[in-house]
This record gives structure tokens, sequence and C-alpha cells, in this order.
């Protein structure tokens, strides 16, 4: 009885760091299911709501999301109902690989800023993040303890470096 309307946008910092942008526009309450499907790798759950995904060769991602709410992070691999965390490495075959899963309950409007960051080095420590939220409520960007800040608007992007 309440449409929502679902955007994502994707930005490329480069050569650092994804961030994905999912705004749900609507008037009511809604549960939100937001899903990051990985190949066979292991992958687990972190603090401060943060996701390591480790690579064979050592190499992590870090995925942080952040959002006006928060979000429930889950992993599911192989779950039938629903159907969540399968690949298929071949036409007809499909072997289970880890989803995660972040869930919330929450009225709209809501947006999800969700930080995709690879590490070659492998640490075992998440990145230091802070959100920056607009009047509304709404998360438009982050900073790094490391002195950059990105800040986003619907056409502009900017990006800061504090040394």
């Amino acid at each position: 009885s309440d449409p929502v309307v679902h955007r994502r946008r994707v930005l490329f910092i480069k050569p650092r760091y994804w961030m994905v942008i999912d705004d749900l526009v609507g008037a009511a309450r809604h549960r939100i299911d937001l899903v990051f499907q990985f190949a066979p790798m292991r992958v687990t759950l972190g603090p401060r709501g943060w996701t390591r995904a480790r690579a064979q060769s050592g190499a992590v991602l870090w995925i942080g999301s952040f959002g006006s709410t928060n979000l429930e992070p889950l992993l599911r691999s192989g779950d039938r109902e629903p159907i969540r965390g399968w690949i298929a490495p071949d036409y007809g075959q499909r072997e289970p690989a880890p989803a995660l899963v972040l869930t919330a309950t929450a009225f709209l409007p809501q947006r999800i800023l969700t930080l995709m960051i690879p590490d070659p080095y492998g640490s075992s420590t998440a990145p230091e993040v802070n959100t920056l939220f607009d009047a509304e409520g709404l998360p438009v960007g982050v900073t790094f303890d490391r002195g950059e800040s990105v800040r986003f608007d619907d056409g502009l992007v900017q990006l800061e470096h504090i040394f």
C-alpha cells in the first residue's frame, strides 16, 4: 500500500575505495534488506558494523554500512527460504557462498551509505570512519581518521584531504 522507490548511486573514489549510496523513499514503516553477495571466501562480521572479506591471497575488503537507522548485519550461506547465499559458477550449477544481509525496520525515507575499502595488506583492524549527517538525519558523507572526507549532494561530490 506504500510504494517504495529505491535509488542507488556508486562512487569510485580513485584509487582507494567505493561508496554505495542507497536511497529508499516512501512514507510508511518498511523492512529493509540490503544484500551483498560474495564469491566463496572467508567473510566475518567485525567491530562497529564492519564486515571483513578475505581472499585466498590474503587481501581484505572492508565493508561498512552506515544509515539513518541501525542496520543488523547477518551472514547467510546456502539458505533456501528465502534463497540467499548462493553463486552459479557455471550454467546449471550452484554452490553456497557468503552473503552479507543488512536488515532494519524503519520509517522511510532512509539512506544507507556503504563503504567498500580494499586492503591489499590484509589488516585486521577496521578503518576509523565517522558519518556526516544532514539536517534530516540522512548520511551525506564520511570522514576518515587520516584526515580525508567525502561529502555528496545530488549533483556534487566533494573530496577533501586535510594534512
